[in-house]
């Protein structure tokens, strides 16, 4: 298991290298005291922010089990004349020497209107996670997306995003 809490840097969700390793080692602990069979490893989802090419430069922001993956959310709705903008983003961090694994990118409104982009970051690089939950629920207004994203063969991770032990997102 890769834990990714959310880190908003500048914004919300201050989660960082040191604030994350605490409940990490908390976890380990649990972990290990009731000898559970799991390996757990730290990360974090990084939201694109004005703060966060920072973070990743300092060493602030983590990356999937201190590797050269971040994974990276994008906003959910942003205008499609913003399209340039996340993929200079993405663009800086490649630049970095870094991976970019794209968070549930079957969320984001500005693929929706334009697959293209979809083309555009992989051959950039990148890589695509998309939640379970969205290939499950018909009902769910990422499932369209989703499974356009699978068909298409961009899919490269399916995981939980679960953030509680009950609800929609626990495995079952």
């Amino acid at each position: 298991i890769i834990a990714t809490p959310h880190c908003w840097p500048g914004v919300r969700y201050l989660n960082d290298r040191v604030s994350i390793e605490h409940a990490y080692l908390e976890a380990l602990d649990l972990i290990k005291e009731y000898d559970l069979p799991l390996r757990l490893y730290r990360g974090c989802e990084l939201f694109m922010t004005d703060d966060s090419l920072d973070w990743i430069k300092s060493g602030r922001a983590l990356s999937l089990n201190d590797s050269r993956y971040y994974l990276i959310e994008l906003p959910w709705t942003s205008p499609q004349d913003e399209a340039d903008d996340q993929t200079s983003y993405l663009q800086a961090i490649i630049d970095m020497g870094k991976l970019i694994v794209i968070a549930h990118p079957e969320r984001y409104s500005i693929l929706k209107n334009d697959f293209s982009l979809v083309q555009k970051w992989r051959d950039m690089g990148c890589y695509f996670q998309i939640n379970r939950t969205s290939l499950i629920n018909p009902d769910c207004w990422e499932y369209e997306l989703a499974w356009k994203l699978v068909n298409a063969g961009f899919v490269d991770i399916i995981a939980t995003d679960a953030h509680h032990t009950n609800g929609k997102r626990i495995m079952r």
